[in-house]
């Protein structure tokens, strides 16, 4: 009988400059364990901006966090259909997942955005896997933030480090939450992903 490979879905979340992109980058690179592949979902929110898709374009917060979260049920279905697809082993990264839009909206607005996709904010959580928050440079590393490597990045610093709150917020109950933070320097922070990530195979 032929092998089902092993499908794993794992979210980079956090607030703005937490080193996302940069471990996209990392993990397209990296050599992982023969039979392993890694695919990387692109953020929906910033590909709807760059689209001209943006809050103000659809007149209130809650209209574009509920397109947000239908381009992501879409997305992830695309990508889960490629991995099933695939004789190989994967790890589905995802850019942000359908509960950092519970950071932008009020409990009973996301609660009710959910229920149009026939979710709960619990449902939601356990949609994936692994969790891991990318603690934004903006919290312990402070001289490394930057605005110009995202065309949806604006925030000062004080407003990045409110962001990172309030998404850590939205995946606080989440059962597989791993925490990266500034404190050792940038590339043990992304070590410590990598490192995670190894282990998830191993399992």
């Amino acid at each position: 009988m032929k092998r089902t490979p092993r499908i794993i879905t794992v979210v980079l979340t956090g607030g703005p400059c937490g080193g996302k992109s940069t471990a996209e980058r990392l993990l397209h690179a990296h050599a992982w364990p023969a039979g392993w592949q890694v695919v990387f979902v692109e953020e929906s929110a910033t590909a709807l901006i760059k689209a001209g898709v943006t809050r103000e374009s659809c007149g209130e917060q809650y209209a574009f966090q509920c397109c947000v979260i239908e381009r992501q049920l879409v997305r992830e279905q695309d990508a889960l259909e490629l991995a099933r697809q695939s004789d190989s082993d994967t790890v589905v990264v995802f850019d942000r997942g359908v509960p950092d839009s519970d950071a932008y909206l009020a409990p009973a607005e996301y609660r009710q955005a959910l229920a149009t996709y026939g979710m709960t904010p619990e449902s939601a959580l356990l949609r994936y896997d692994v969790v891991f928050h990318l603690v934004t440079c903006a919290i312990g590393a402070e001289d490394h933030y930057e605005t110009t490597g995202n065309a949806a990045r604006r925030e000062t610093l004080a407003q990045a480090a409110a962001v990172d709150a309030r998404h850590a917020a939205s995946w606080s109950a989440h059962p597989r939450l791993v925490t990266l933070r500034n404190g050792q320097g940038f590339d043990a922070k992304m070590d410590a992903l990598i490192e995670h990530i190894q282990g998830l195979m191993r399992s």
